[in-house]
């Protein structure tokens, strides 16, 4: 995918909104709540994580109409939060298909909300989408991180394996390897900090381990456990450091923009 010029310039436009979704898996249903929506895609909230290949059926049920129905696939997938030893991810989808009915009722609404905003600012007043009532606020503002990638290492059998992280947020990351983890839930990991060559060392647990058919790899989504504020303070700096670089891949993406604008809002 090429990197776009300016991400502002082609940023697509989007709503806050609190939906319930439903996605329809090969594995089952999994529930869910939309939290930010464009025509091509959303952001939801959810307990489980959705598969890391391939498509299933997306169904929105919006307020005062009929449920919205389109093919979509998960592109991005972080922890957004734990409460209480409870995992929240956050899902980035992308519609791979929608009715040409649901994609107008969406730009409609978007275009409507934007329309409004434009009315109020010049009236000097303040204003709520209907469709938009209190919204969800991170309590760690760098839970939802960006999508980039660094080295990471780990022990198995007695030799140090090496592995691609992404999806780096403050609570946890996603690891691609060619040998599956440890079996047992959980291992220590060493993240490659790429900014200051060092190592940071943290002891992880599984959430989702998969075996990626179509890139051979095993996708494992690893919740960070007993993390020190110092240790922490580091992966935010990453974070930061990343989402300030010109070739973030998460920028590249269209609902990615929205995405990142969605959270970066919330740090204000």
């Amino acid at each position: 995918m090429n990197t776009l010029p300016s991400a502002q310039a082609h940023q697509p436009l989007g709503v806050d909104v609190r939906w319930p979704v439903t996605l329809v898996t090969a594995q089952g249903h999994i529930e869910g709540e939309a939290q930010a929506i464009t025509s091509r895609g959303m952001l939801i909230s959810c307990l489980q994580a959705p598969p890391m290949e391939g498509s299933f059926q997306v169904l929105v049920k919006v307020p005062n109409r009929q449920t919205l129905s389109a093919i979509g696939k998960s592109v991005w997938t972080s922890i957004a939060d734990v409460d209480k030893g409870v995992v929240r991810l956050g899902t980035e989808i992308e519609f791979s298909s929608i009715s040409e009915g649901d994609r107008q009722f969406l730009q409609g609404i978007i275009a409507g909300h934007y329309q409004q905003k434009l009315h109020a600012g010049a009236a000097g007043t303040t204003t709520s989408l209907a469709v938009r009532p209190q919204e969800v606020r991170a309590k760690d503002h760098t839970a939802q991180g960006l999508r980039v990638k660094f080295p990471v290492y780990y022990n198995q059998g007695g030799k140090s394996v090496e592995a691609c992280g992404t999806n780096l947020t403050s609570q946890g990351c996603v690891i691609f390897s060619k040998k599956r983890p440890p079996a047992g839930g959980m291992f220590s990991l060493k993240i490659h900090n790429p900014y200051t060559g060092r190592l940071i060392q943290v002891d992880c647990s599984i959430v989702q381990c998969k075996h990626l058919f179509e890139s051979k790899h095993w996708g494992t989504m690893l919740r960070f456990m007993h993390l020190t504020e110092e240790r922490r303070e580091e992966i935010r700096k990453i974070i930061t450091s990343a989402a300030g670089a010109k070739d973030s891949r998460h920028q590249k993406t269209t609902i990615g923009q929205v995405i990142q604008k969605y959270f970066t809002r919330r740090k204000a």
